[in-house]
């Protein structure tokens, strides 16, 4: 299964590598506090394989007419080096985990 990444740059003179990670967001909703940048370091996903300089560009647009065009009004180049993040730290498992027959103590299933 293979997974997006973000586009890699890599300045072979210096050997430098950026990683630029494209970003829509509607216009009016540049300030708002919805998440908008996530990374979970997995093995099996990391798009992350570098020590590197990380940019989101951020491109601003108008609501979309259905089958219209994009309009594009602004864009950002965000440099992630003293970006300030929250740790999320929790559990997660699907129903078939939680569900599993050993694991009920009671039920009104007959």
């Amino acid at each position: 299964m293979r997974f997006p990444a973000y586009l890699r740059i890599a300045d072979l003179a210096s050997k430098r590598v950026f990683y630029l990670d494209p970003k829509l967001y509607l216009s009016g909703s540049r300030d708002s506090s919805f998440r908008a940048f996530y990374f979970e370091p997995k093995i099996d996903t990391n798009k992350v394989h570098d020590d590197a300089v990380h940019l989101i560009v951020g491109f601003e647009h108008e609501p979309r007419e259905k089958n219209g065009s994009w309009r594009f009004t602004r864009w950002d180049l965000v440099d992630l080096a003293q970006f300030k993040v929250n740790l999320k730290a929790e559990f997660q498992g699907s129903n078939h985990d939680m569900y599993r027959p050993q694991a009920i103590v009671a039920s009104s299933a007959k």
